[in-house]
């Protein structure tokens, strides 16, 4: 049975066995990827260090890198040091991605309230 076809609850330990060294197989071969991208967003976060985002560019690229080491080594433990690492990353990247949005929609709600600053000054109407 292919491993893509295998259900979730089938616990044999062959199935076992199979997914598990799938997984280390696939995450030896995605190391270099994860190292390449943990060392981009080293770079990219060095330049924007002034702001506090250069420094979690710089955090999230040493957890990519920290992540593609672990799957370079393929035993268990790494695979489980790989997935932490997956883990914080996609946290961090939520947590900025919620808090940009909470900042664009603040920055649209005084937009618009500056945009109305005019009308509320002439009673709500034009003047001719």
């Amino acid at each position: 049975m292919p491993l893509h076809a295998m259900a979730f609850d089938d616990s044999s330990d062959a199935n076992e066995a199979l997914i598990l060294s799938t997984l280390k197989k696939r995450a030896r071969s995605m190391s270099g990827w994860l190292k390449f991208l943990g060392v981009v967003y080293i770079l990219t976060g060095i330049p924007s260090l002034i702001v506090l985002v250069g420094a979690l560019n710089i955090w999230l690229g040493v957890l990519l890198f920290q992540a593609g080491s672990a799957a370079q080594e393929g035993d268990d433990y790494a695979l489980l040091r790989m997935m932490s690492k997956f883990k914080t990353f996609f946290i961090v990247n939520a947590v900025l991605i919620l808090v940009g949005i909470a900042f664009f929609a603040l920055f649209l709600l005084f937009v618009g309230t500056a945009a109305l600053i005019p009308f509320m000054e002439n009673g709500g109407g034009f003047q001719v």
